[in-house]
């Protein structure tokens, strides 16, 4: 698998060709003071059509936000035209499109994402961005059900950035009908690691995703997994974190190869900057 380096997603938030959903403008922490408490019900319990599949291991019990998290979205607020306050920015592109969908993994609603059969020629997306003050290590999970995988090619699905001014340390998790994978980029300089996990068509899969500055790491986890994990070595000193980035939903970019349609729901979205 290869896809675009993960460099171009921050080129995406100042893309005039985007649309941005009005009244997504929040700031980079959750907003409210409020706890938000995802334990509106077990998987599949509102609704008789109803993702179910194998949670895989997951911690299908109450998920809160709070201060605690550096950003948290459990899709449960109907606020904000049906999507979660506190994210900076909804963005779609090319026939993709981003609704609150239910159920959700142990909570009533999750983000739906979409993007269509798209040509190589065409950029399509759908996703969401937030961004975070800077730090040497930054941490994210959320729950993923597969509606369907594009085939052919592949997806960026979640990307995670540290950046100074000038460069930045980032990966890029993204899936297709083959497998999913990580890319990673330093700066210029990137490269590709494949998996030999695929995600469950109608099942939900845990994904955490994780920058590590000083232990000059970048990994991706699955299912929290030994035999579903891709752990990136680089040399990480170059960066002198300004800001960090987060691109979340389905990415196509133009000039890779045409990618067929796909969807997934995305739940429980959390967001930590651990102390080292």
């Amino acid at each position: 698998m290869r896809l675009a380096p993960a460099l171009l997603l921050t080129s995406l938030t100042a893309c005039s060709l985007l649309v941005d959903l009005g009244g997504l403008s929040g700031t980079a922490a959750a907003d409210g003071g409020v706890s938000r408490d995802g334990s509106g019900g077990d998987v599949g319990a509102t609704s008789d059509a109803a993702p179910q599949g194998d949670a895989g291991g997951l911690d299908s019990g109450p998920f809160v936000c709070d201060r605690t998290q550096a950003f948290c979205d459990n899709f449960d607020d109907p606020g904000d035209g049906g999507l979660q306050r506190g994210w900076l920015r909804a963005l779609t592109r090319g026939g993709g499109s981003l609704a609150l969908l239910s159920p959700g993994l142990a909570s009533p609603g999750a983000l739906g994402v979409m993007v269509p059969a798209t040509a190589s020629a065409t950029a399509a997306s759908a996703t969401m961005t937030q961004t975070f003050a800077p730090v040497q290590r930054l941490t994210l999970d959320f729950d993923m059900f597969v509606e369907s995988l594009p085939s052919p090619g592949e997806l960026a699905v979640a990307n995670i950035q540290i950046q100074d001014d000038t460069s930045s340390a980032a990966i890029d998790l993204y899936m297709g009908a083959g497998g999913t994978g990580l890319y990673n980029a330093v700066g210029d300089v990137s490269s590709s690691s494949d998996a030999t996990f695929t995600p469950t068509v109608g099942g939900w899969t845990h994904v955490r995703e994780e920058v590590d500055l000083p232990n000059n790491r970048m990994s991706v986890v699955f299912d929290g997994r030994a035999d579903r994990t891709i752990t990136v070595s680089r040399d990480l000193s170059s960066i002198k974190p300004k800001t960090c980035f987060l691109l979340m939903g389905l990415s196509h970019y133009a000039g890779q190869p045409s990618v067929g349609a796909a969807g997934i729901r995305v739940d429980n979205v959390l967001v930590n900057t651990p102390a080292l």
